[in-house]
């Protein structure tokens, strides 16, 4: 996720605050619909569309969605409609006022803040999460169905 998170950030062209714009619309999302699972099949698709949604909302200048599609190896048609899905679910609630977002910002430098775990042990999990569940591929699940975006749907 580290990784991937690098890319968007390197090819997105957003300012820094859409991550934590973006973390806060994926949050929004899991207390609007509790049931809604964030996996490791759909996190990436999910970090993709908040922080594009956030630099939507957010900066003067952005990237198209074909830019982004790019970006996480999705297609075009995938991406809209992750976005639209999003927007709804959201119920198009996408603003975050300075003391939303001051605190979001605390709690997350807080909890980097945490010892991380030894670098073997670490190298360990990588490799588990991805013999798990392998980085998203471009064209995968290209027939826009999202695991995980459903009410009550478990991975």
């Amino acid at each position: 996720a580290s990784a991937y998170l690098k890319r968007i950030m390197k090819y997105g062209g957003c300012s820094p605050c859409c991550v934590v714009v973006g973390l806060m619309y994926l949050q929004r999302l899991k207390q609007r619909m509790p049931t809604v699972c964030l996996t490791s099949g759909n996190m990436q698709r999910l970090l993709l569309t908040s922080v594009m949604v956030a630099a939507k909302f957010l900066d003067d200048l952005y990237y198209s969605n074909k830019h982004w599609a790019r970006i996480g190896g999705l297609n075009l048609q995938e991406v809209n409609t992750l976005e639209l899905k999003l927007l709804f679910l959201l119920s198009f609630s996408v603003g975050v006022s300075r003391d939303e977002y001051q605190e979001y910002l605390q709690g997350l430098v807080g909890a980097a803040n945490i010892a991380p775990p030894p670098r073997a042990l670490a190298a360990d999990l990588e490799m588990e999460v991805e013999a798990i569940a392998p980085p998203v591929q471009r064209g995968q699940d290209a027939n826009g169905s999202i695991p995980g975006w459903q009410p009550g749907a478990r991975m």
